[in-house]
């Protein structure tokens, strides 16, 4: 269509007035006939060179709901939308102004909102002089074929529950990042989102409530990131969020720090009050990856490896995760195959009395003969067993067989014990899971009585009513419950009342040290302690020594289940061990592993260490005079042979005082040296014993603080220990570090503030967790508060260490009355942590060593 030529102006022609009209009225007729053909079947308007309305048909009133009287003489601004930039409609006027006819697609909006979309033709009409003098508007309503392109390209492009951009969209984003990013030279990162324990709650409230959580979600994630940032859902529970114009690697561990923040913040749907947190993985261009399907799957690895370590924590990519993600893939096909091919079986690890020790259970274990590969650890194989969903076949195998087995000792004579059989989530989850054990327990005749299910802490908290009705289901069928891993999870003994169980595991991660950690010793006294007052039966895992037999019993504990008492036994190996165990005790004898010496219950509590020592003595009864004496002084030896094994101590271990007997010749003197050369150790107490040669004594005499003259006995020993015991107390106190957890600020030159956590605290520095990388040697201030305080400490330190996941520092400056104040408070949680008696001997021994001072 060309512009129109306006004939209605004077004419100058030859012609006549007459023939003048003439045409004028043809014309004037075709233009009618045109106008009534575009009134039926268009939208038509006219405005002036200035978009002054002069014309509107019916068709343009219906769609704009204007009347004519509304819109003639107004701007055609009226119906702006304000959908389009001023830059379209410049470009639009450029075109009609200089006389050319303009197409496209406009947005306008009704006079009561409501918008709608128009395909638009504008022909200008032009003067004599060839200047636009009125413009006609042609329109046509595409406002459903608008709606459908905006449909199709919806579901091609978004997610349809959370309208968040979907792989589609990001990649095509990403990928227009990484080229930018290429061109000025900045990092691009990704970081790849998936909520932990999602299947819980989809399992146990529904896919609707799920469905929900997860537009929730959205909402939250949408709300943390920057205009410039994409957030896109890949389906089930992950989530990738795009990072653009990252200056440093750390920005992207703040940014992980900020989403991780905003799912531990409750969620209430549907009346549910919900609890959830997310594991990051996080990829950085050009770091991990130059393209979009690396960088995807390097953060998915990251992830995966952010679960690994404990759930709501984010992680880095590392080359190494790479082969870990195909170690995990092919673990996988193989268990596919490991239960069809019979290469799982079961051992069992008893469980003892640890007052007669009698056997009172078995707990039923589950190993992999993985061909050419030999065993394969549990901890490698159980969590794919669990995500890929064949813990559920395996799980009532297990099941199945340690109940047969069970029975099938019963019926050979032996005396009935318990088995024990661990139950995971994903089984529990199982709607089935009650009918599954009602049906095990009819098929192979073992009264439920002899069947104790061992659950975890967070199992039961997670929709702790949805998940109480099934504990009261198993409950009613007569069988035993326990919490496995007791202190690793909510550790809330509200729950226990409520859920009824019978038995706690104390987990071997407390047990390992809790004959030299006061920490641990203190939390495992707590537990066993709290349990006997709700009249529950504690159990110990992990116990593999004397020193933590002893303090076992000392504080009650009802059984162990350990190396110290027996390795897991293979399933034909158990009848003996039961025959042997009933012979023993018709015979009065404790079982042979049960060795400890018992003078009194005070040398039990003894084993509550305030300090460690090291003691290196090639003599076995230099060894054992020292061993008696320093436990009756509440300090626990760990004893070495040699100089090669005491220097490996030392890199190892915080040790208050080094005893070393100078028999040992010149490897004394090394020893002496490497204690004062250790970082840690450089300021233990040191003790030389004396050596028959006078000149050996005389010249590592220097080297050591303290001297014990032979020939040895306790009188001599004590004589010599108890003027050190104050410095000894004193170097304990120095270095004890308490275990809290407070927020702390960290601020530097070289980058924004960083939020993180304390891990302990002492009068030296702290332990810190937080993914944020730091260089050891690095000056910064440290920002925290103790608990129950109010007013915040302020210390100028230094990084002195950095490792994944948590960092230390070293105070360096700080206030001398906070400084103090800090003291005070560590001293009162060191004396908290230690029974009454041994308090009170820290406190006698300080205020002598003071005295003397």
């Amino acid at each position: 269509m060309s512009a129109i030529r306006d004939v209605t102006e004077p004419k100058q022609a030859n012609k006549g007035l007459q023939d003048d009209c003439a045409i004028s009225s043809a014309q004037f007729k075709e233009l009618a006939d045109l106008q009534f053909a575009l009134d039926q079947h268009a939208i038509v308007a006219m405005t002036d060179v200035q978009g002054t309305i002069s014309y509107v048909n019916d068709k343009f009133c219906a769609i704009s709901q204007y009347s004519k009287d509304e819109l003639i003489g107004q701007n055609h601004r009226i119906l702006n939308s304000g959908h389009h930039s001023k830059d379209f409609f410049q470009q639009m006027y450029r075109t009609i102004a200089g006389g050319g006819v303009w197409h496209g697609e406009i947005k306008n909006r009704a006079k009561d909102g409501s918008l709608y979309w128009v395909d638009t033709t504008i022909v200008p009409f032009l003067g004599l002089s060839d200047r636009p003098r009125q413009y006609v508007a042609i329109r046509t309503d595409i406002t459903e074929r608008k709606a459908a392109e905006e449909r199709i390209q919806s579901l091609a492009y978004y997610d349809d529950l959370t309208r968040l951009p979907n792989r589609t969209l990001l990649k095509d984003r990403l990928a227009k990042a990484l080229a930018g990013a290429r061109r000025h030279q900045r990092r691009v990162a990704l970081l790849f989102l998936d909520l932990d324990r999602f299947k819980d709650i989809n399992d146990s409230l529904g896919h609707s409530v799920g469905d929900l959580l997860l537009q929730e979600v959205a909402e939250r994630l949408k709300t943390r990131g920057r205009e410039q940032d994409t957030v896109a859902r890949l389906g089930g529970d992950e989530f990738l969020i795009m990072l653009t114009d990252v200056k440093d690697v750390p920005d992207a561990a703040v940014a992980a720090e900020r989403l991780m923040d905003a799912m531990t913040a409750e969620f209430v749907v549907q009346g549910h009050s919900l609890s959830i947190g997310c594991s990051v993985g996080i990829s950085i261009f050009p770091e991990h990856g130059a393209d979009c399907d690396t960088l995807i799957k390097n953060a998915d690895a990251a992830m995966y490896s952010a679960k690994e370590s404990g759930r709501n924590n984010f992680c880095f990519f590392t080359e190494d995760m790479n082969a870990q993600a195909v170690e995990r893939l092919t673990l996988e096909s193989s268990l596919r195959l490991a239960l069809a091919k019979e290469q799982l079986f079961l051992m069992y690890q008893p469980q003892v009395n640890i007052a007669t020790g009698e056997i009172t259970g078995l707990e039923a274990l589950l190993r992999w003969q993985r061909p050419g590969f030999g065993l394969v650890a549990p901890d490698k194989f159980i969590r794919i067993a669990e995500n890929s969903g064949l813990i559920v076949p395996i799980g009532e195998w297990v099941l199945r067989t340690a109940c047969a087995q069970a029975q099938k000792w019963q019926d050979e004579g032996l005396p009935p014990v318990t088995v024990a059989v661990n139950v995971s989530a994903v089984q529990f989850r199982q709607e089935d899971f009650c009918a599954l054990v009602r049906r095990v327990l009819n098929e192979t005749g073992l009264a439920p009585k002899y069947l104790e299910l061992e659950l975890t802490e967070s199992l039961l908290l997670a929709n702790a009513d949805l998940r109480l009705s099934v504990v009261q289901e198993l409950k009613a069928m007569g069988l035993t419950l326990a919490i496995d891993d007791f202190g690793t999870g909510y550790s809330s003994f509200s729950y226990l009342r409520q859920f009824q169980v019978g038995r706690l595991k104390i987990d071997r991660s407390f047990i390992r040290d809790v004959a030299v950690n006061p920490d641990d010793a203190a939390i495992t006294a707590a537990i066993i302690s709290m349990a006997k007052s709700l009249r529950l039966k504690v159990i110990a895992e992990g116990v593999e020594d004397e020193a933590q037999m002893s303090f076992l019993r000392a504080h009650h504990c009802d059984e162990i289940q350990g190396y110290y008492f027996c390795r897991p036994l293979a399933v034909d190996k158990v009848a003996d061990k039961l025959r042997g165990n009933v012979a023993e005790m018709k015979a009065g004898r404790r079982p042979a592993a049960d060795h400890v010496d018992h003078k009194s219950d005070a040398v039990g509590i003894s084993l509550m260490s305030i300090g460690l020592a090291l003691l290196v003595s090639a003599d076995p009864v230099t060894i054992q005079q020292f061993s008696l004496a320093l436990r009756e002084l509440s300090i626990l030896p760990e004893a070495c042979q040699d100089a090669a094994s005491a220097a490996l101590l030392l890199k190892r271990r915080k040790f208050d005082a080094v005893i070393v007997d100078l028999q040992l010749g010149g490897q004394s003197g090394h020893i002496l040296d490497e204690a004062s050369l250790s970082p840690s150790n450089r300021t233990a107490v040191t003790f030389g014993i004396e050596d028959n040669d006078a000149e050996v004594t005389s010249a590592f005499r220097k080297k050591s603080q303290f001297v014990f003259e032979r020939p040895l006995s306790a009188q001599s020993i004590h004589k010599t220990l108890k003027p050190a015991y104050g410095l000894i107390l004193g170097e304990r106190r120095r270095y004890f570090r308490y275990p809290v957890s407070v927020p702390v600020i960290i601020r530097s030159e070289s980058m924004q503030e960083v939020w993180c956590k304390s891990v302990n605290i002492s009068r030296g520095g702290m332990a810190l967790s937080t993914q944020v990388p730091l260089v050891p040697g690095e000056n910064v201030r440290v920002q925290f508060t103790l608990p129950d305080h109010a007013v915040p400490f302020f210390a100028e330190s230094t990084i002195c260490w950095s490792k994944t996941g948590h960092l230390g520092v070293r105070f360096v400056s700080i206030s001398d009355e906070r400084e103090s104040e800090l003291q005070v408070w560590l001293s009162q949680k060191l004396e908290e942590t230690l029974p009454r008696g041994i308090a009170e001997q820290l406190r006698k021994a300080e205020l002598c060593s003071k005295g003397r001072a």
